[in-house]
């Protein structure tokens, strides 16, 4: 499946409006138990086979309905994300949750017209 017009999708809404300004996939996060070095300076290593992967995104400056629409979206413990996988080409889908959310409000002068600085979001999987 090609690139569709979005990045991702959070339980089913489409983050377009504004798109990110920034997308990072890291498509496999790596696990070990148990990983030691020996006397030698050796790495053993025991690999889970379970890789979630982890998206980063920024947003740019919107405003605080856009923001509002985007916190929705992500007001959960268990995020049904669809994102595009850079490496296939193709739209996969994973639960994932995100890290702290921080918004800083920019009054703008205006009488109930505020804007929210650019913030991230790490998504993690599951």
């Amino acid at each position: 499946m090609a690139y569709n017009g979005y990045y991702i999708k959070i339980n089913g809404n489409n983050f377009t409006n504004p798109k990110p300004k920034s997308y990072k996939l890291y498509p496999k996060l790596i696990q070990d138990l148990d990983s030691e070095r020996t006397a030698d300076g050796s790495l053993h290593r025991n690999v889970l086979k379970h890789a979630p992967p982890k998206i980063e995104l920024t947003f740019p400056i919107m405003t605080e309905e856009q923001f509002n629409t985007y916190a929705d979206a992500m007001n959960s413990d268990y995020l049904e994300v669809e994102y595009y996988d850079l490496w296939s080409r193709t739209y996969k889908t994973w639960t994932m949750y995100h890290n702290d959310i921080v918004a800083e409000a920019i009054n703008t002068g205006v009488k109930d017209k505020r804007y929210i600085n650019e913030w991230s979001v790490n998504l993690i999987g599951y």
